[in-house]
């Protein structure tokens, strides 16, 4: 199935040229039944990054929010991500944001459920949540 859909139409919603370009890639492999994101989503992160990181436009962050988000995974962590950094900020006190590495050794606290505890990361920074 072709699609009919142009980088100019996204860019019109908003999107950048290269969210457009990925976009469309990811639609044309969905449609032409060479990536199943059913079967991706059930995979192992390290499996599941593999497979979407090859696609140029994604890469570790976007796997792990889509695994995260997904459902299908209840340990990922994105240690890259601001608001994670931001909640483990708030919550350890700490002057600054953490390390990616500090992130990691963290985050190994919470496993195996390092999902849930990424979405209440997310929750404190949304509600301005303050534990001082």
């Amino acid at each position: 199935m072709q699609s009919n859909i142009e980088v100019n139409d996204l860019k019109t919603l908003g999107l950048s040229k290269a969210k457009s370009e990925t976009i469309i890639k990811l639609s044309y492999l969905i449609n032409e039944e060479n990536l199943n994101l059913t079967k991706t989503m059930k995979l192992p992160e390290q499996k599941a990054k593999d497979i979407l990181c090859k696609i140029k436009g994604i890469g570790p962050w976007t796997v792990e929010n889509f695994l995260l988000f997904s459902g299908k995974n209840q340990d990922i962590c994105p240690i890259n991500d601001l608001g994670i950094k931001k909640g483990i900020q708030i919550i350890y006190n700490l002057n600054e944001l953490p390390s990616e590495k500090k992130v990691m050794k963290i985050s190994s606290k919470w496993k195996p459920y390092r999902s849930l505890a990424s979405r209440y990361l997310w929750e404190i920074v949304d509600q301005d949540i303050n534990f001082l």
